[in-house]
């Protein structure tokens, strides 16, 4: 019965008026099988490609929270740090209430290098945005688009989930809401919970917000190549068009420009066939 009535509301003089609702829920409980097997990750490419996520993940945590923790010592006590750390907390201090990272007197090429040193240690960069969005998207199950409009508004439910509302994206100009609760779980799980991980990336990025004025939960520093810097180099890269997810690179994450190296380049997981060999090259004719 229900296979014969989303037959029907396929129909263009129907489908219109059958709320959007209505009809994603037809699509999601009677999918059809693909007509043709269609290209995605093995199982084993799956694992080492959520393995690289959440290790680059962890790097970003432990790299943001040093730098908060090296700026909460400079402010309760600079005199029990040492000369680096010093110079460090001195420049985490300034940048912490200004926003604005500074520029040292380099050549212009180490320059850019040595603010994007500087602007790391409080701020999420571009090179933080693939391993964090493919996680995200690993660990909730929502496409990309969905990630990044995650917006900053939540509500905690007794401090063991966390409820927000996800922007639905649809063909056409059809786009609404669903409310969705994630799971938070322990402390040593925010990588692997759904709500555990949307407050690690609000955590990470509440400077940033701060500072751009934010909706939603994605803010970054920017290395400004016009040569103009200061505050507006904090900047809120999906609320201006979520088309600049193609600047993350995602097809180089890791790989230097080419495959990531977690993708076909590793050996299979354990229970995985190996992949078959190369076909032989075809051998060129001899000229007698």
């Amino acid at each position: 019965m229900l296979l014969e009535l989303r037959t029907q509301f396929t129909d263009a003089g129907l489908k219109d008026d059958l709320p959007a609702e209505a009809l994603d829920g037809f699509k999601r409980r009677l999918a059809k099988p693909p007509a043709k097997p269609v290209g995605g990750y093995s199982n084993g490419e799956l694992d080492r490609l959520t393995a690289a996520a959440r290790a680059d993940t962890a790097r970003i945590v432990r790299r943001l929270r040093a730098g908060e923790d090296l700026l909460r010592r400079y402010r309760e006590d600079p005199g029990q740090l040492g000369g680096e750390d010093l110079r460090r907390g001195k420049t985490l201090d300034l940048m912490a209430d200004s926003g604005v990272v500074p520029e040292p007197a380099q050549r212009r090429q180490e320059r850019l290098g040595q603010r994007v040193a500087f602007a790391s240690e409080l701020f999420l960069t571009w090179k933080d945005l693939a391993p964090l969005v493919a996680l995200l998207m690993i660990v909730t199950e929502r496409n990309g688009e969905s990630i990044k409009e995650l917006p900053v508004k939540h509500r905690l439910l007794e401090d063991r989930a966390v409820e927000l509302s996800l922007v639905k994206r649809r063909r056409g100009t059809k786009r609404w809401f669903e409310t969705v609760t994630w799971e938070i779980g322990a402390k040593n799980r925010q990588l692997h919970t759904p709500g555990g991980l949307y407050l690690l990336l609000l955590e990470l990025t509440a400077r940033g917000r701060a500072f751009c004025g934010a909706s939603t939960a994605f803010a970054i520093w920017r290395n400004n190549l016009d040569g103009t810097a200061g505050i507006e180099e904090h900047w809120a890269p999906f609320e201006a068009d979520l088309g600049y997810g193609s600047a993350m690179k995602m097809s180089g994450w890791g790989g230097g420009g080419g495959p990531p190296p977690f993708l076909g380049e590793c050996p299979p997981a354990a229970g995985e066939p190996p992949p078959p060999p190369p076909p032989p090259r075809a051998r060129r004719p001899q000229k007698h």
